[in-house]
């Protein structure tokens, strides 16, 4: 069983990896955001570099709890897409 959940884990990342790329080709803003958010990571970036070690561990601690937390969010949303195309599928009888 562990080996299934690895899998669909392993699949999910991977359709979901695969439809941001396609968003940053067919959003010119979304892409035009990431690239602004990358550039804004520098100053974030030196910002950090002139707080204390604990103010900085605390922001890091933060910053990685929020992005797990996207994750998990995404993750969650694009399998619920996927139930709830299988019932809508049953549902107009297509399966």
């Amino acid at each position: 069983m562990s080996d299934f959940k690895e899998n669909i884990d392993l699949f999910l990342a991977e359709a979901i990896q695969d439809s941001i790329r396609k968003l940053r080709d067919v959003d010119e803003e979304h892409d035009c955001m990431r690239k602004n958010h990358a550039e804004a990571s520098k100053k974030y970036e030196k910002i950090l570099d002139t707080l204390s070690d604990k103010d900085r561990d605390f922001l890091e601690k933060f910053k990685d709890e929020m992005y797990e937390i996207e994750s998990q969010i995404e993750e969650w949303l694009y399998l619920q897409g996927y139930k709830d195309c299988i019932k809508l599928l049953k549902m107009i009888e297509a399966i």
